[in-house]
């Protein structure tokens, strides 16, 4: 069918979400096969308002459940075209609460936000994030079963393999 050469606002608004939908749809399925795609996709730098919503874990708040819910719609919104959280483990970073805490973790595996005393042990897979959660150059600790994404507070990301 012949596209119209001429379209009001409405029209050419309409088309272009169309558009957009198909163009994602389409590519959700390329990323997902492709692991490569998915990498190039996971180095991307993270959004300020990413970062923000992730600095706000040591609130304290008390309905977990629906505090991890927010954290994936967040994720989602971040990384539309892949599949969160797959290999992908949780979040660890420096925690404020107070002196006698040194991180606190997001485990998806677990389904917990918790906070870290010194010397305290961390869930299975996440202690490789440990120390570079306390490195003051990082913000947020993205832990993979395969790698960590250290995540700096511009959202610049560095992937260390394990």
């Amino acid at each position: 069918m012949p596209r119209p050469m001429f379209m009001n606002k409405e029209q050419n608004a309409r088309q272009s979400i169309l558009s957009t939908q198909a163009a994602v749809k389409n590519e959700k399925k390329v990323f997902l096969d492709d692991p490569k795609d998915r990498e190039r996709i996971l180095r991307q730098k993270r959004s300020r308002r990413y970062m923000d919503f992730l600095s706000d874990l040591d609130t304290g708040n008390v309905d977990m459940k629906a505090q991890i819910n927010a954290i994936i719609e967040e994720i989602k919104k971040e990384f539309p075209l892949i599949e969160i959280p797959g290999d992908f483990i949780g979040y660890c970073s420096k925690c404020y609460l107070g002196k006698e805490y040194e991180v606190h973790t997001v485990d998806f595996t677990q389904t917990i936000i918790e906070h870290f005393r010194k010397n305290e042990p961390l869930p299975e897979g996440m202690e490789k994030a440990r120390y570079l959660a306390k490195d003051e150059h990082y913000e947020l600790i993205e832990v993979y079963s395969h790698c960590i994404r250290a995540i700096d507070y511009n959202g610049n990301v560095s992937v260390i393999e394990c």
